[in-house]
């Protein structure tokens, strides 16, 4: 092709998630391959095929498999991009199981014993998410409630009823509980629930949305954890996709999974799930010196008991020692630094508590297997390609 490929993007751009898929298109045109692209809502339809505009290919949020066909049939390359598939084009979507089995983790790390998962009751990813989660519980032997509360048309209507039934449903479970929520918008819900009902969060709820749709996380009361499920990354891979189709000049028949970047941990899940005051107060001292040098004896002494007592607690409970939580919560800091600055390693060493770089990237690796500079690699690789 002689001429950039015009490309339709189907996309509410109203919705967070979809917002971050057509950035991730944006950004393969920038960096990659130009792309000329234009934006319609995912329900135009045929109306998008308009004379004036020649397309070369349409990468699209499709609502049903039928909503392919007006595409397919004036034969354009499509990639859908979500769960509604169409056994004739390109599919990409997010591994959202990969996503419930790290929300599942972050909160055994935490040492939590009782879980509960707050979705809906229509969309289908609301409840596929459910049943893992609580599949993961089972297999752990760990007790895993569940909540999908009132319709959703009720929302807007009826508001203070929808958050009371939710008050009273948080009241019934046994506390300290995590509890995982479909998406960050449902996550807010149990947020003001909880504010209702008087529940500190995340002292006695540990609340984690998936999504991590950034502004809302960030201006969440307390700041909201949440499944970052790179919707960046599904875009970039959409059009990496729609360039292969190009190439081929034909649709392939192909689905492409893109992996979660990981939990992106805030203050709404910085405890630890035990009713063991003392252990909660080390991790709230930890958590709070996560950017200076700490010792184990400065854990102890911030407790009161002496260091055997601590040790045995820690080890009962989270199934790990004073040593490797600070190591741990050092080296998470870390992570969220690489990610999101561009600092140097000596930079990120000092601001996470550690002596020099040398040091940082000891620790790092025997925690996580891989130097600093490796992960900032994978991960800033990942964010755009999937």
């Amino acid at each position: 092709m002689d001429r950039t490929p015009h490309i339709l993007l189907l996309a509410d751009l109203v919705g967070e998630f979809d917002r971050e898929m057509v950035e991730g298109v944006r950004r393969f045109s920038q960096t990659v391959a130009p792309l000329e692209l234009t934006v319609d809502q995912p329900d135009a339809g045929a109306s998008s095929l308009r004379g004036d505009w020649p397309l070369d290919g349409v990468i699209g949020r499709f609502k049903t498999p039928e909503a392919y066909l007006p595409f397919e049939q004036a034969g354009l390359p499509i990639v859908g991009v979500g769960s509604v598939a169409r056994d004739s084009v390109t599919r990409v979507r997010v591994d959202a199981e990969a996503g419930v089995v790290l929300a599942f983790e972050h909160f055994m790390e935490r040492g939590y014993t009782r879980l509960a998962f707050c979705g809906e009751r229509a969309p289908h990813f609301s409840t596929a998410r459910a049943l893992q989660f609580a599949e993961l519980a089972a297999e752990r032997g760990v007790r895993c409630d569940r909540y999908e509360g009132m319709a959703r048309r009720w929302w807007r209507t009826r508001w203070d009823r929808v958050l009371q039934h939710m008050v009273d449903w948080l009241k019934t479970l046994e506390l300290p509980v995590g509890i995982l929520c479909s998406n960050d918008d449902r996550a807010q819900h149990v947020l003001a629930a909880c504010e209702r009902a008087r529940l500190s969060v995340p002292e006695q709820v540990a609340v984690l949305g998936t999504g991590n749709h950034e502004l809302l996380c960030a201006t969440s009361r307390p700041q909201l954890s949440s499944v970052d499920l790179n919707s960046t990354g599904l875009g970039y891979a959409a059009a990496e996709c729609m360039i292969q189709c190009l190439r081929e000049q034909k649709n392939v028949t192909q689905v492409r999974v893109v992996p979660p970047r990981g939990v992106v941990a805030r203050h709404s899940t910085d405890t630890v799930g035990t009713g063991d005051r003392l252990v909660a107060t080390a991790i709230a001292y930890i958590r709070d010196h996560v950017d200076q040098s700490i010792q184990v004896d400065d854990v102890v002494t911030a407790t009161g008991v002496s260091r055997r007592n601590l040790e045995g607690r820690f080890t009962d409970v989270l199934g790990t020692t004073i040593r490797r939580e600070i190591e741990r919560r050092h080296v998470e800091h870390a992570k969220s630094l690489l990610l999101n600055t561009d600092l140097p390693a000596h930079r990120i060493a000092k601001l996470s508590g550690f002596h020099d770089a040398r040091r940082l990237s000891v620790v790092f690796r025997s925690v996580t297997g891989q130097t600093p500079t490796d992960f900032r690699r994978q991960f800033s690789q990942a964010r755009w390609r999937g």
